[in-house]
């Protein structure tokens, strides 16, 4: 990734004309989205400053915002960014990403069948296009939704896809990402006989210095494993690194995931106490953030724990504040349509 912000760097200086360099700073400015997203944003910011008249180089640098802002659970600027970018736009590119960041947002507050419709019409233009990154990002989607409804072989399915295609394409990224969804995959029917191998497939494909935020995912995944292995102490540092990882990167939206699959995975085990405690400190988290994606992750995982404790009032409360702010994405969501 340094190497490839390098030469993009280079190219920028030797364009011939402006059009040339805004294109190759959009590669920039995407190039940047993992790994300084606070650069992404500067620069598509300046872009589009440049650009006043909304052409394909400004509307993809909208995208860039948009992808930015959903990583950092800023839901309404994304949206807004989004919408900037695909509305009256036929480009296919735009399109495709417009779709899959819908699937994502519909796969927040659960509505599957949603999310599958978006991811699929992303797939059909992937297919189009043919985008093998896309394509395998978007089968990677499609499993956490197929997962969300307990489809896990299916699930497992699209990942044995995506990994096939990122494998014979050297997309190393992907390749661990993927393995963090077939982690996943394990931990959500309460598994863990696969992790060792899929903890070192991600270890042999991250690059630690330039990539912390994959080491925060997967600290945090290998302290849910560690809570199967009854090494509690041990779950409590793993987790702490990870956190610490990904408030540092700002990586809200990897922040919130962790912080539901690591409770997720105490209620399995029947650690409700904890997992209380570790609620606890996601609400501290959610009232600083105040985001609405943010804010339903909460909501769906205190769903989750007093409908295992049977604490009825809490479960009550939680469950109205969940649907009005599901109700309040929908209607955001309900603009592109």
């Amino acid at each position: 990734m340094k190497s490839m912000i390098h030469d993009i760097k280079q190219a920028i200086e030797a364009a011939e004309n402006t059009d040339q360099r805004d294109q190759l700073i959009n590669h920039l400015s995407r190039a940047y989205l993992y790994r300084d997203i606070d650069q992404c944003i500067e620069l598509s910011d300046n872009l589009i400053r440049n650009r006043p008249n909304k052409d394909l180089i400004s509307r993809r640098a909208y995208l860039n915002l948009g992808a930015a802002y959903l990583l950092k659970e800023d839901f309404t600027k994304a949206l807004a960014n989004y919408r900037e970018a695909f509305k009256d736009c036929h480009d296919p590119y735009i399109q495709l990403r417009t779709f899959m960041a819908l699937g994502y947002c519909y796969d927040k507050i659960n509505m599957d069948q949603e999310a599958i419709y978006y991811q699929e019409q992303a797939l059909s233009l992937a297919t189009k296009l043919e985008d093998p990154s896309a394509i395998a990002a978007i089968f990677n989607n499609l499993a956490n939704s197929y997962a969300q409804i307990k489809q896990y072989d299916l699930a497992l399915s699209f990942l044995d896809q995506a990994m096939t295609l990122a494998r014979d394409h050297k997309l190393s990224n992907i390749q661990a990402y993927l393995y963090v969804s077939l982690c996943r995959n394990q931990l959500m029917q309460g598994r863990v006989d696969q992790l060792d191998t899929y903890f070192y497939g991600i270890e042999s494909l991250i690059d630690g210095d330039n990539e912390m935020w994959f080491v925060g995912i997967t600290q945090c995944l290998k302290a849910c494993y560690q809570l199967y292995l009854e090494n509690y102490d041990l779950a409590s540092v793993y987790f702490d690194i990870g956190l610490d990882i990904l408030l540092t990167e700002d990586q809200a939206m990897y922040l919130g995931l962790s912080y539901r699959e690591f409770i997720f995975s105490l209620i399995k085990l029947g650690l409700k106490s904890q997992a209380n405690h570790h609620l606890q400190a996601f609400e501290s988290y959610i009232k600083k953030k105040d985001d609405l994606l943010s804010r339903i992750a909460f909501y769906r995982t205190a769903v989750d724990l007093y409908s295992s404790t049977q604490d009825l009032k809490a479960l009550s409360f939680y469950q109205m504040a969940y649907q009005e702010a599901k109700s309040e994405v929908i209607s955001h969501l309900a603009t592109f349509s």
